[in-house]
């Protein structure tokens, strides 16, 4: 099963309905992975990592010119 929360708009509760979908899935044994690549990285936080400390991140790698 995939899936994806995403609109432009921000202040819709893109974060708030990621986290606890995807804790409410993991509570019930299924395996869960968040993607964060929005810059501010509110669901990062919200998981317990201190964005600033993360070296390499997918926002930097779409970022990049090949």
């Amino acid at each position: 099963m995939i899936i994806a929360t995403a609109m432009q708009k921000g202040g819709v509760g893109k974060t708030t309905t990621t986290l606890a979908l995807g804790h409410e899935l993991a509570a019930q044994g299924h395996h869960v992975l968040l993607i964060d690549i929005d810059p501010q990285a509110n669901t990062t936080e919200g998981l317990g990592y201190d964005p600033s400390t993360i070296q390499h991140s997918i926002y930097q790698l779409l970022l990049q010119r090949r």
